[in-house]
């Protein structure tokens, strides 16, 4: 079945090389008629079950099943050319949804080999400042760049979006993060440099954190204040957590911040003080009564969901897991009720366990 061809080029997704991937796109594009993959394309959100045990393996990464899925699909839709342009621009300019910004590069690398390129760039441009979440483009944008450094054809197009406001505050957002791992990466040292300065200075971020940190927490609406950014979550999520006796929270990879962060912009989390108030005290104390997961992004995760989970599982499509655990449902409860679990459920298909909606 279709659907078992689309599994098969998933899993290489996740353990071959751009190039080998590249081929068996193409072999399986081979093997799937248009009608096919318009099906796959409408069900792009909605991965067809049975996993593979690759994906429902309990080591499997933290939504590999979906990212797998999506990209394979996308990927085998570029072997299709033009027949599949009205599928693509449904997804690419319609309602948010994570293959949104798969879409929309899709659709520019279709330009860029010379098919229906003036029509797919004036409705790039036409729509990118009307879509529901401009994340999309900006993630679009960031794989295009990096499309672009070895096939001149995609940076040509990517020029005819220059002027275009949206895409300078693509670059400007992708230059931020850039300069954001630099930093990391300038704090950590590379065992050139003088370790006593970099101690030292990682010492002064660290206090520069956490004194902003407390100022926040005792006056959250002061002028003072940071753009959210991956170390800025890292660094003052840690400093904020500091202050709760009883929970201990291992940092995470630059990639999982980076997540995480786009996350809490999608969630509407743009500031350090709006961080804060995230990680409020009274659920900092919950949750250190019933730690379920000790990572730094889980815990935001979490955070995010008892804050307001109809808003979290409404935007974030795809959260990548199937259920919540009994503790998290339990603050879920306490601070919004069993209806609120029950909608979980129903609305959006996330497991609750039984004993917290008794």
């Amino acid at each position: 079945m279709w659907n078992e061809i689309i599994w098969s080029v998933a899993e290489s997704a996740l353990s071959t090389s751009e190039r080998d991937f590249s081929a068996e796109t193409k072999a399986a594009a081979s093997r799937l008629t248009v009608e096919e993959m318009r099906i796959a394309l409408e069900k792009i959100a909605e991965p067809t079950k049975p996993y593979p045990p690759a994906f429902d393996a309990p080591a499997a990464p933290l939504g590999a099943f979906m990212y797998g899925w999506q990209v394979a699909i996308m990927e085998i839709a570029d072997h299709f050319d033009d027949a599949l342009i009205p599928e693509l621009k449904a997804i690419a300019f319609g309602e948010y949804d994570w293959p949104q910004s798969q879409a929309i590069a899709l659709l520019v690398r279709i330009a860029a080999r010379g098919i229906q390129t003036e029509e797919l760039i004036a409705e790039i441009r036409q729509s990118a400042p009307n879509l529901e979440r401009i994340e999309s483009f900006d993630s679009a944008v960031e794989m295009l760049l990096a499309r672009g450094k070895d096939d001149a054809s995609v940076a040509n197009i990517l020029g005819r979006f220059s002027d275009m406001p949206e895409y300078i505050s693509a670059l400007e957002c992708i230059e931020d993060e850039d300069e954001d791992e630099d930093e990391d990466e300038d704090e950590g040292g590379d065992g050139d440099g003088d370790e006593d300065g970099d101690e030292e200075s990682g010492r002064d971020l660290a206090v520069d954190f956490e004194d902003l940190a407390q100022r926040l927490a005792a006056t959250p609406d002061t002028e003072e204040d940071l753009q959210l950014t991956p170390r800025v979550v890292q660094s003052f999520a840690l400093a904020r957590i500091a202050q709760s006796p009883g929970i201990t929270v291992l940092p995470v990879s630059h990639d999982r911040i980076r997540e995480v962060t786009k996350s809490l912009k999608l969630f509407g989390i743009q500031t350090a003080s709006q961080l804060s108030v995230l990680l409020s005290s009274q659920f900092l104390e919950a949750r250190a009564s019933d730690l379920d997961e000790n990572s730094l992004h889980l815990l935001l995760r979490d955070a995010m969901i008892v804050s307001d989970p109809i808003h979290y599982f409404r935007t974030m499509k795809d959260p990548g897991f199937a259920g919540i655990s009994l503790g998290l449902a339990r603050l879920v409860r306490a601070s919004h009720g069993v209806e609120t679990l029950i909608r979980i459920t129903e609305d959006f298909g996330i497991g609750v366990p039984r004993a917290a909606k008794a």
